[in-house]
């Protein structure tokens, strides 16, 4: 019997109030309650404020409820006091029993931002997003992935997303990836706070209480840097604007509350200058007369007052890069300046200001006096209709088809599932890939970034409750539970928890097939299987998942065979895949064959990118020992004989990259050029170089490290023949006899080199433990993962496969695709390919005994003999793909 582990149950529990939540959501909804959540309860200012506000006067029949952070409720509730609310709102502690209930209950749930990733919209409940503000700073996939679930799920969950102008919503629509998939309506609407900028009433009130009748009043509000702000050269540009200033002029200043929190602006010695008050902003923003301000989207809004702004962009150039923008501000019509001294110019000359209609249409083209009112009207009537608001559908008429392909690491089934995306035609469905954002590491970022669909990030826990918990707990962790005894009582808890948790994750969002395209994740499958009687689901399977689990057991095989049984279609990457199928889960007639996408035609251009530029970015995890080295050192390195040598002149020439990228070829010129961008040679050297220099070894070694340069060394060595291997550290690519089989071959022949590329792996120790230990462990080369493997592959003499089975062996086909010979052993899977592609019946690959034996023998009579090998026939093997992914997806 498998030992209770608490601690793991433990680290998967969620808190009390997250089950209550749960529980909550079985309640009766409230029609007459409001939810009403600004900045996750740490404020309540903005269009929260001036919608509650108008429920309050013109709504007075509705409860609502505001949540707020413990530590700040005692501020907000004076707030409320002082502006006559208190008595008609319900102040909640943020995360008390009372919140959850309410959030599980009240009709109505507002927000300005995103409520937390346990939220779960009901579909009676109403929520309505009306966004902070319009956006200069770029958000989601365009800044950073930290946070874009939960806002991303939020934006996704709203029924109606309230924007001020169509620009923020093209902005919102694709930096948050939920254009055409999601069935938000997006309202293009006044912005409530707004509505106050126009109220004469408010601004001659507020220039009174304040004492602001006679006096110009300038509002000074730098926006947040996530670098940080300078305190001390805060504090002295507001002392120098204080100096500046008139009798007649007040300078009123107010942070970022993420600044206020941390800075402390000196104001005892400043005549002319206060700290804000403790007003709302928008309350007291109609007294203002001039506005300055830097990158904030307060400069928008303001624009409704026709008054004067200044944009003080003192560290534009830094905060254009470390933070990005859409758009450049210097080019508004929107006076912009850099230096302090200009700025107080600006100020001293008061200027009159007219702005461009169509600069105000496209930022503020609906606000008004009785904006806040017309939204609330709007959100309380639950209407599609208005004549006021412009109303657009996010949701196009194709099928939302979401597909789980991973971690994104660097290996077969990425390649696979990257190529897929790139050969099929993404205009007949919507495609959208399911991310765990916790589980894919910082150096695989970059494939989201550059993906040609949308996807769905989800960073948080699964809920469940109690009982919920321990049933899915035992079902996943002990093999014999809920396979006979209380089999579908425990199928139904565990079903009902990921049916809740598949609507947390897509909410509004309606998904018409879901693919497991790795095959393997548990908790992805346990999703799939809750869906399994609601819409289409497809299980991939990329290699001998039964033959997998015999020798490694590396994955849940209960849950595993489940989804088998469950899935409207079983999806195996090789015909010779299918006999496995029909044996060990006879109850199934779904079974049906996709060959892998190739996507050759990038792997071909993919390898004909600069090596030279490639190898800075590779990591080397072995390479020969120190003793070569200390022999190249004893040696006489000149320009006439030596392949590390580089003629300088050749080296820098301007902003010009010479694309030498066949190795092959420079094996003949060894005093060829090593061909580096000017800029990137002199950041890595911080040399400077005269046209009659020669580049030693030295110099070289500077550049790469030494084990790249004995890399290098082997691949433009022309007597030396490189055999490759490209697979992660596991059982079943068999480095072990790999390793042992170029032993034998090396002992003969010393001009023979092995280069692994393995990104990760559980016998990543053991194999490098092996070539320590081996006799031509000065022979050998190991690399970790690249992003471009195929500039390496390209210069190799050969790809050796070895692997003890495989779904197809993808890589030898991608070797092929790079015109490098291929030697595999004889796997069903990879000769079925080669059978049906290969040109005129003479394989495209030289293919040996699944032995150690037999890859000896491989490599032997590939150094030996002048192997002829036949031509693969690629756009054969993609027309069949397309083909047959469109029978799957559309039958």
């Amino acid at each position: 019997m498998k030992r209770l582990n608490v601690k793991k149950m433990k680290k998967q529990n969620v808190d009390f109030g997250q089950r209550s939540y749960i529980k909550y959501r079985s309640k009766k909804i409230d029609n007459n309650s409001i939810l009403i959540e600004c900045n996750q309860g740490r404020e309540f200012q903005g269009n929260m404020f001036h919608l509650c506000k108008s429920i309050v006067k013109n709504h007075p029949n509705f409860k609502i409820s505001i949540p707020i952070k413990v530590e700040k409720k005692s501020r907000i509730i004076e707030f409320l006091e002082n502006e006559n609310l208190i008595k008609f709102v319900n102040v909640v502690d943020m995360f008390s029993l009372e919140y959850y209930k309410l959030l599980a209950t009240s009709k109505f749930l507002i927000n300005d931002t995103s409520f937390y990733a346990f939220f779960n919209k009901r579909t009676e409940q109403v929520y309505i997003n009306t966004w902070h503000g319009t956006p200069l700073k770029k958000m989601g996939k365009s800044s950073s992935l930290t946070n874009f679930g939960n806002v991303q799920k939020n934006l996704m969950s709203s029924d109606y997303l309230v924007l001020s102008n169509q620009y923020s919503k093209e902005k919102l629509l694709v930096d948050y990836c939920i254009e055409g998939i999601s069935n938000t309506k997006v309202i293009i609407a006044p912005s409530p706070r707004n509505s106050t900028l126009f109220s004469q009433s408010k601004r001659e009130n507020i220039r009174e209480k304040y004492d602001l009748t006679n006096k110009r009043a300038i509002l000074y509000m730098p926006t947040y840097r996530d670098y940080g702000t300078n305190l001390k050269y805060m504090q002295e540009c507001i002392e120098e604007i204080d100096s500046n200033l008139s009798n007649e002029d007040l300078l009123i200043v107010k942070l970022h509350p993420l600044d206020q929190e941390c800075m402390d602006i000196d104001f005892s010695n400043l005549s002319k200058t206060i700290e804000f008050p403790s007003e709302e902003l928008y309350e007291f923003l109609p007294a203002i007369d001039t506005l300055i301000t830097d990158y904030s989207s307060i400069m928008y809004d303001f624009l409704n007052t026709g008054r004067e702004i200044i944009l003080y962009t003192f560290d534009k150039e830094e905060y254009y890069e470390k933070r990005g923008v859409y758009e450049d501000i210097h080019e508004y019509p929107i006076v912009n300046t850099s230096d302090l001294k200009e700025l107080i110019c600006t100020l001293k000359n008061n200027n009159k200001v007219e702005y461009p209609k169509e600069f105000l249409d496209k930022f503020i083209p609906l606000d008004c006096e009785s904006g806040a009112d017309d939204v609330v009207d709007f959100i309380l009537s639950n209407s599609n209709e208005s004549d006021k608001f412009l109303i657009e559908e996010v949701r196009n008429d194709k099928k939302n088809i979401v597909i789980f392909a991973g971690l994104l690491w660097d290996n077969g089934i990425s390649k696979a599932f990257l190529n897929m995306i790139d050969s099929i035609d993404l205009n007949e469905a919507n495609y959208i890939l399911f991310v765990k954002a916790k589980a894919i590491k910082k150096e695989h970022i970059y494939k989201l970034k550059d993906l040609k669909i949308p996807y769905v990030i989800d960073y948080s826990k699964t809920q469940f409750t109690y009982l919920e918990g321990l049933t899915t707990y035992f079902y996943t962790n002990y093999k014999k539970f809920g396979t006979k005894l209380l089999k579908g009582f425990v199928e139904k808890k565990v079903d009902r928890l990921y049916d809740r948790e598949f609507k947390r994750k897509f909410n509004t969002m309606d998904v018409s097939t879901f693919i497991h395209y790795t095959g393997f994740d548990r908790d992805i499958a346990m999703l799939m299987n809750s869906q399994s009687n609601k819409i289409n689901t497809i299980m991939f399977a990329h290699t001998d998942m039964f033959k997998e689990y015999e020798l490694k057991q590396n994955f849940n095989y209960k849950i595993i065979y489940r989804s088998y049984l469950t899935a409207s279609k079983i999806i195996l990457v090789n015909e010779e895949l299918k006999q496995s199928y029909l044996d060990n889960v006879p109850e199934t007639k779904k079974i049906e064959v996709l060959d892998n996408f190739l996507g050759y035609e990038k792997i071909i251009q993919s390898g004909t990118e600069n090596l030279y530029k490639e190898m800075l970015d590779y990591q080397v995890i072995y390479s020969p020992s120190k003793t070569i080295w200390q022999k190249v050192e004893t040696q006489t390195i000149t320009n006439s004989d030596s392949i590390f040598s580089v003629n300088a002149q050749n080296l820098f020439l301007k902003s010009k990259i010479f694309d030498i990228c066949d190795l092959k070829h420079l094996k003949s010129h060894v005093n060829d050029i090593v061909d580096l961008i000017e800029h990137e040679m002199s950041n890595v050297t911080k040399r400077k170089f005269d046209e009659k220099h020669t580049i030693s070894t030295e110099n070289l070694a500077y550049i790469y490290g030494i084990s790249k340069l004995f890399l290098l060394n082997d691949l433009l060595n022309p007597e030396i023949k490189t055999f490759i291997n490209v697979g992660r550290f596991s059982v079943e690519k068999s480095h072990e006899r790999l390793i042992k089989a170029f032993e034998t071959v090396n002992a003969q022949d010393k001009n023979t080199r092995l280069i692994l590329v393995a990104p990760h792996g559980p016998l990543k120790s053991d194999v490098i433990n092996q070539i320590k230990n081996s006799e031509s462990c000065d022979s050998i080369h190991v690399l970790s993962g690249m992003k471009n493997p195929y500039a390496l592959i390209k210069q190799c003499d050969a790809f050796v496969l070895s692997s003890l089975y495989e779904g197809q062996g993808l890589v030898v086909f991608e070797s092929i695709a790079l015109n490098v010979p291929v030697i595999t052993v004889d796997l069903p899977a990879t000769r079925s390919v080669l059978d049906e592609f290969s040109v005129e019946g003479k394989y495209a690959a030289m293919i040996v005994e699944n032995s150690e034996s037999g890859i000896t023998k491989g490599i032997f009579d590939f150094v030996n003999n002048d192997i002829e090998l036949g031509e693969f026939d690629f756009s054969a093997m993609e027309k069949n793909s397309k083909l047959q992914w469109d029978k799957i997806i559309n039958e």
